[in-house]
């Protein structure tokens, strides 16, 4: 269904796909959207996308939700 998840490094599945979009682990957590669009740029190149959503959040390395600050 075009979800992203996250394997380990043997490639096996630790959280599984559940996300609309999510980038990857930076200092112990994620950030990841449930909603959201992908918008094309063309104006930078051919195949440059980004993803654009009002509700991102941070998950931890175990899938858990990480407390807003």
């Amino acid at each position: 269904d075009e979800l992203f998840g996250f394997a380990n490094t043997q490639g096996n599945v630790v959280i599984k796909p559940q996300y609309k979009f999510a980038n990857l682990f930076k200092n112990g957590k994620a950030k990841v959207t449930n909603t959201g669009q992908k918008i094309t740029d063309s104006t930078i190149s051919e195949n440059h996308w980004y993803w654009t959503s009002n509700n991102w959040f941070f998950i931890s390395r175990k899938g858990k939700k990480l407390p807003s600050k």
